[in-house]
């Protein structure tokens, strides 16, 4: 099987390279050949060599024991700590009292406001939003009083005074077994009387792939510091006017104050505008002393400010998963540390995702359109010619029963109000286009799209939606590979839900939609470095039932019996299935180790009568010498 996949990897590999037009951000090309062909390379030899699969990796792992049953070592991916019985973290928590997680967001009408959010460890009364136009300076800014917000339970891990992070050991009892289970990330900090030993990454190497695949959960636990407070701002923008240059700095003039930042506002006409199109951060801080996931959505970051296709962009969309655990504020500061540089560009608009849930109105200042939502927003935004859409697809976590749609009555309710006004807009000639984003698709060459039962439980009704208010494109996360379908209309009779009303017409690197029925669907793999392969595409319908729960999803759902018929008629829906990174652990499942050097991201160049959706990956291993390249480019005209 390994031998296939290698030569149909390899098959790709060329595919991808012949049909690439690109740009160097860092460096120039390596002696051997470009960055993207040597990684390519790098990584096959790799995930073929059975010293990084998983069985080898981990067959010396385990704790060890001295005569008087204290633990004295612990082993993770073949590498050994040493295990103390006193906790070798810094007793005192991080203090940062300069605006940190500094975010912009879009509001309803970003024409004439925008809402901030930033953080420090003590609240400042005093503190402001300062903003002025372009040819200003910070003494002709306004200022804004922002709503100073008492945020309970801090979540930091604890970290030796050297910067390396500390875990704790405790015992269940009951399975006689290392405790593992972090439903409740607090258990450690509140229970020191029962951790059995402490030890610290130090230990640990950037190529230890059960590592970096967050391998302490499988012997320990994360030990944050004791439960304190900290503060965040929230602040809204107002008055502004449209298609105009600002700039802004957050803080306090006479105290801590922020850099200075800027924004462009949307026009009041359907001009022409660009925006970015990323998504599935989801930084893990387990591996920050390693080979920081945050370092790698920093790199791709850079990528996008260096594309000189990228420098008129006006706003980028984030699709879900800004972090692993949302109630770590280790990841929440690591990730949107990584991201300021674009912050510091232009203004986002986030989309909550299956990590971020209920936190997420912790760190985003953001409408919130449904009332009562806490698992995360929901929120419409109309940006020059075109009405965005943003759905939560977290709902489920508001409920207590099993089996749960992820989106709710009232959510649903309230989209196809948004939908119908969008459509009376669009006959009107107020607007020319109608997205749609949301975290987890209903289409996707991973596992999440026909395994997650949330999303199957509004499938029908979703699709149902989009194809009767004539959605033009829908932007997803969630599952970290390359999709994009051909132009799709609801099929409540076909395995999905949907047929294939208009196919895309690909010409080498390029694929046109000519005024397309239906709706097409783009996920742009991840900004981070957690992959998933295209099972569907690469393994066979035996693999799938061995190693996914895809079917008994169906059977327990709809007693349904998946067939491969159902996946054929599944991919049938898909254009573009794409993983360019290949990982030994993909032999026994859908992820990789969070060890991908290949990101992506795309470009969205928006017109009056055509939409281009050109599709970038970010290359390297290392993160001074990486490549960026075009890969495909998606032109929908009218």
């Amino acid at each position: 099987m390994k031998s296939l996949k290698k030569m149909v990897l390899s098959a790709l590999l060329a595919t991808t390279m012949l049909s690439s037009v690109g740009f160097n951000v860092h460096a120039q090309d390596t002696a051997t050949g470009s960055i993207t062909e040597d990684t390519h390379i790098a990584n096959e030899e790799r995930a073929n060599d059975e010293a990084y699969s998983e069985d080898a990796i981990t067959a010396e792992d385990g704790i060890e024991f001295d005569d008087e049953g204290n633990i004295t070592t612990v082993t993770i991916g073949g590498e050994t700590a040493e295990v103390t019985q006193e906790n070798p973290a810094n007793p005192e928590a991080p203090v940062n009292n300069t605006p940190n997680r500094i975010t912009t967001n879009l509001t309803d009408d970003p024409s004439t406001s925008m809402h901030f959010q930033w953080h420090t460890t003590d609240a400042d009364e005093n503190a402001k939003l300062y903003i002025w136009e372009d040819g200003q300076s910070m003494d002709d800014a306004a200022e804004v009083d922002p709503e100073i917000i008492e945020i309970d339970d801090a979540f930091y891990n604890q970290m030796t005074e050297d910067g390396h992070y500390v875990y704790a050991i405790m015992w269940d009892e009951e399975e006689d077994e290392p405790m593992t289970d972090d439903d409740d990330p607090w258990i450690a900090a509140e229970n020191p009387d029962q951790v059995i030993g402490y030890y610290t990454d130090e230990v640990f190497s950037n190529d230890n792939l059960l590592w970096l695949d967050k391998g302490f959960d499988n012997y320990s636990l994360g030990l944050p510091y004791p439960s304190f407070t900290e503060t965040a701002y929230k602040a809204t923008a107002t008055e502004l006017n449209p298609n105009t240059i600002y700039h802004y700095a957050v803080g306090n003039k006479d105290g801590e104050l922020s850099e200075e930042a800027t924004f462009t506002t949307a026009s009041e006409s359907n001009e022409d505008f660009s925006f970015i199109h990323y998504t599935d951060t989801q930084n893990a801080f387990s591996s920050e002393n390693q080979r920081s996931e945050a370092d790698y959505s920093n790199s791709t970051i850079q990528s996008m400010l260096e594309n000189p296709n990228a420098e008129d962009a006006k706003f980028a969309l984030h699709t879900g998963v800004v972090v692993n655990d949302d109630w770590n504020d280790t990841e929440w500061d690591l990730t949107l540390d990584a991201l300021l540089p674009l912050n510091n560009e232009m203004p986002h608009m986030f989309i909550t995702g299956n990590h971020d849930n209920d936190n997420f109105l912790d760190h985003i200042n953001t409408d919130n359109a449904v009332e009562g939502m806490d698992s995360g927003a929901a929120y419409s935004t109309r940006y020059n010619g075109v009405q965005f859409i943003n759905l939560n697809t977290e709902q489920a976590n508001e409920s207590d029963e099993d089996a749960v749609p992820a989106i709710l009555d009232n959510q649903m309710e309230w989209f196809e109000e948004e939908l119908q006004k969008a459509q009376e807009a669009k006959d009107n000639g107020d607007i020319d286009w109608v997205f749609v984003s949301y975290h987890r698709p209903l289409f996707s060459s991973s596992y999440h799209s026909l395994e997650d039962e949330s999303v199957q439980l509004i499938r029908d009704d979703l699709m149902a939606l989009l194809d009767e208010y004539d959605v033009d494109l829908v932007f997803n996360g969630h599952d970290h590979n390359l999709t994009v379908t051909h132009a799709l209309t609801h099929n409540a009779e076909a395995f999905g839900n949907a047929e294939v009303a208009t196919a895309g017409e690909t010409n080498e690197d390029v694929t046109t939609f000519n005024n397309p029925e239906g709706t097409v669907f783009f996920i742009p793999s991840t900004a981070g470095t957690k992959t998933y392969n295209t099972i569907y595409k690469l393994e066979s319908f035996d693999w799938i039932l061995e190693n996914e729960d895809i079917h008994e999803t169906y059977e327990d759902l709809f007693g349904h019996e998946l067939t491969e018929e159902n996946i054929n008629s599944f991919r049938e829906l898909l254009l573009t299935e794409e993983q360019p990174f290949v990982s030994s652990f993909y032999a026994e499942g859908h992820s990789n180790a969070r060890e991908s050097n290949f990101q992506h991201y795309s470009v969205v160049d928006v017109t009056s009568e055509t939409v281009t959706y050109e599709l970038y990956q970010v290359v390297g291993e290392d993160l001074d010498n990486r490549e960026t390249t075009l890969v495909h480019s998606y032109e929908i005209t009218k």
